[in-house]
């Protein structure tokens, strides 16, 4: 039973690794920075944009099915929404650890196999 469970969780991470809000998701994780949460927050916006679509036309008499919809694009639209602040943090925490981390000083002479080289720094 557990083999089996461990197995439908690996199947579904797989399917769900290439779903295109999560693909776009991880994409502007990876790219980081102020223009990449932007653009997650309004793709979210974009997908509230689609559910309040879907809704009008189930309002007028449209197919049952959308509603399937419509709680699809509103998950994503949380989704993507709540990616922007995050990778917003996520930067900051980088910049952060940049600044804490000691830095390496450089000096003008260095010794190589024994000898003073000097450097010149342009």
């Amino acid at each position: 039973m557990f083999a089996l469970i461990v197995q439908l969780a690996a199947s579904l991470r797989a399917v769900l690794a290439h779903a295109p809000s999560n693909r776009l998701a991880s994409r502007l994780r990876a790219r980081g920075g102020l223009g990449s949460a932007l653009a997650a927050i309004a793709a979210g916006a974009a997908y509230l944009y689609a559910a309040a679509t879907c809704t009008m036309l189930l309002d007028r008499g449209g197919p049952g099915w959308l509603n399937v919809l419509v709680l699809l694009f509103i998950w994503n639209a949380f989704k993507l929404a709540l990616a922007g602040p995050a990778i917003l943090a996520a930067g900051a925490r980088q910049r952060m650890a940049r600044r804490r981390s000691p830095r390496k000083v450089h000096s003008s002479a260095d010794e190589v196999g024994g000898e003073v080289v000097q450097l010149r720094w342009r």
